[in-house]
């Protein structure tokens, strides 16, 4: 065999190494794929909020009337079982109301509008900013941040040579919305804000 034989041989050994090695990457990362939910995808988006009140008392008691209208959208190939969803509030990373949707079923490329409402007061610890507050109150525009989290379940099909077969997966769902928004005495409007949805 001569030198050039040797060296196209050892080239084409290099090649069909890194084409095998590209192959098993690619098989290990599609498992880890399917097996860690991110096939799925759920959109959230707070459609419109209106924040009534959000006052602050002499008795650094906060007084608050929040209503959001938000969509969820199932935009995949299969059905999305929730469970009852816990929706926390907060206001300067803290919680200052919580409340519960029940829970309901979405099916292939359906959306769902819900309708969270806080409306109550909550004391106020004295590590919170109360300048931040000052200001945004000024504006009549607050930052606020809302979460969803629940067990959802999704349940699809996949047809082979041998037929139908459904399967199911559950996961652990959150969804962070950091919202931006005007009282309802404000010039200003409140903008769709699309959520951070996490597996």
């Amino acid at each position: 065999m001569s030198r050039t034989d040797i060296v196209s041989s050892l080239l084409w050994g290099i090649v069909s190494c890194l084409w095998l090695l590209a192959i098993i990457t690619g098989i290990v990362w599609f498992f880890i794929w399917l097996f860690h939910g991110s096939r799925w995808h759920i959109n959230v988006d707070v459609e419109s909020a209106t924040l009534a009140r959000f006052d602050l008392d002499s008795n650094n008691t906060l007084l608050y009337n929040l209503t959001l209208g938000v969509s969820f959208k199932n935009p995949n190939s299969a059905t999305v079982f929730y469970d009852k969803i816990a929706v926390t509030a907060l206001y300067d990373g803290k919680v200052f109301s919580t409340a519960g949707i029940p829970s309901f079923t979405q099916s292939t490329r359906a959306p769902t509008r819900i309708y969270p409402a806080f409306e109550e007061k909550e004391s106020m610890s004295s590590n919170w900013s109360l300048a931040a507050y000052n200001k945004e109150k000024v504006e009549r525009i607050y930052h606020i941040n809302v979460t969803f989290n629940t067990r959802i379940q999704i349940e699809w099909s996949q047809t082979n040579e041998t037929g139908t077969q459904k399967y199911s997966k559950g996961y652990t769902w959150e969804a962070n919305c950091a919202l931006t928004i005007p009282t309802v005495d404000s010039a200003a409007t409140f903008n769709k804000t699309t959520c951070d949805v996490k597996f």
